[in-house]
């Protein structure tokens, strides 16, 4: 069966084919209006369904990336049961989005953190244990997914990520973030819900770029006062952690448009003050807010 693509080119030629055909029998000029017309819908549905000349391809097989391994940038092998990388992969010379997740692998070999090339890592829903202390080492990554893995902890040279921008670690098991986390000075969304995370380092708030901070679900009795520098943030959420109050500092957040702090043991009258703190934010308490 001929693929949308193909079947569109096959179209094209005939069409083409039509249209000579009709010049050559100098057939009415309103026939040979509506055959170029039909021509250039189909040229046009053409250049809708067709990447540009140069651009790169998506694939989801290995096995079909490596027929034309130079057109590959986006390559997606999820849920295939891999338990390593799979080393043909280096063979894809632009290659620059990887998404391996809901796989088994363990560890990553050292060809693949050493590709300067490679902007976008999704290892989400793998087994990881370890985080890779190679991963330090690509410096170019702008988006790093690594949730539902078993993570512990961060390694202390995680802040040489400096490109890095998006950074997700929902549901692994960390319980307490390096200082060097201050040194992701790129970084415009970070993650870490469901995780038993018990303190926040007051280098968070040397995040400037930072828009985008989830920690839900965690073990928090408190937030560092530094919270209050995040100047460009507009989303956090501090869902269901043990928080029994919020630093004065949070009315620095003068960008933050929503605020989540359901179940948490917040008082009718500290959500009254947190309100004031901000009034411009919407703030979301929820059913379960001053539960114990």
């Amino acid at each position: 069966m001929l693929s949308l693509a193909e079947a569109s080119l096959v179209y094209a030629k005939r069409g083409l084919e039509l249209m000579a055909l009709c010049l050559s029998r100098r057939v009415s000029s309103r026939a040979i209006l509506v055959v170029v017309g039909v021509v250039a819908a189909i040229l046009l549905a053409l250049a809708l369904i067709l990447p540009p000349v140069g651009a790169p391809v998506y694939c989801y097989s290995l096995e079909r990336a490596l027929r034309s391994p130079a057109t590959i940038g986006y390559l997606a092998l999820m849920n295939q049961g891999l338990t390593e990388v799979p080393p043909e992969i280096q063979q894809l010379p632009n290659l620059h989005h990887l998404i391996l997740s809901d796989n088994r692998i363990t560890h990553l070999p050292k060809w693949l953190t050493q590709n300067p090339r490679i902007l976008f890592l999704d290892l989400a829903l793998n087994q990881i244990h370890i985080f890779p202390p190679e991963l330090t080492e690509m410096r170019n990554l702008r988006e790093l997914d690594l949730n539902y893995n078993a993570i512990e902890s961060l390694p202390p040279r995680i802040g040489d990520l400096k490109a890095l921008e998006v950074f997700r670690l929902d549901s692994n098991r960390i319980t307490f973030l390096p200082r060097d986390i201050g040194r992701l000075t790129s970084l415009q969304v970070l993650t870490l819900n469901r995780n038993p995370l018990k303190a926040v380092p007051p280098e968070i708030g040397e995040l400037p770029n930072l828009r985008i901070l989830a920690i839900g679900r965690a073990q928090l009795s408190d937030v560092p006062g530094e919270i209050g520098e995040l100047k460009r943030l507009e989303s956090l959420s501090l869902v269901n952690n043990r928080l029994s109050d919020v630093p004065e500092e949070i009315s620095q957040l003068a960008n933050l448009k929503e605020l989540w702090l359901e179940g948490n043991r917040l008082s009718a009258e500290t959500q009254q003050r947190v309100r004031g703190l901000l009034p411009h934010t919407v703030i979301h308490f929820g059913e379960q807010a001053g539960a114990p």
